[in-house]
């Protein structure tokens, strides 16, 4: 399960009947996946921009259980995340590093990456999202 620093008002789907967009999107790049399929569109898409691209939800959530199976066996520091909103999108910005329990002493292995997430809403439903990741040098 991803570790990660939690404000005040960063769970706010846990105590609203509807989440809001930034909350939707915000649960999905911290890895809570499952918060985020009651929010899909039919015919949501997910693209791994210079990688694969995901169409429909049960593709879309496959890729999130395989995903959910790698986190399950790391942990996860989120370092960096922004979330800035418009009228039917969400862009979250997130720095996050990734240690195997083998490699979690500070010289060990372990890996940094840097994204950004477009979500796309449509009548308050996800109908895309475009992930661009970037491998970034540990320390």
């Amino acid at each position: 399960m991803a570790r990660y620093p939690i404000s005040p008002t960063f769970r706010t789907w846990e105590f609203n009947v509807k989440a809001s967009l930034e909350d939707i999107a915000s649960a999905f790049v911290h890895h809570e996946f499952s918060v985020a399929y009651p929010y899909f569109s039919d015919d949501v898409t997910w693209s791994l921009v210079g990688g694969v691209r995901f169409d429909g939800p049960a593709a879309v959530q496959s890729h999130c259980a395989a995903s959910s199976a790698y986190l399950e066996s790391v942990t996860t520091t989120f370092v960096g995340f922004s979330v800035m909103r418009g009228p039917d999108y969400v862009v979250v910005e997130s720095e996050a590093t990734y240690a195997e329990p083998t490699y979690a002493e500070p010289t060990g292995r372990s890996s940094a990456v840097a994204s950004s997430d477009v979500f796309r809403f449509r009548d308050g439903l996800i109908s895309s999202i475009s992930s661009y990741n970037i491998e970034l040098p540990t320390k």
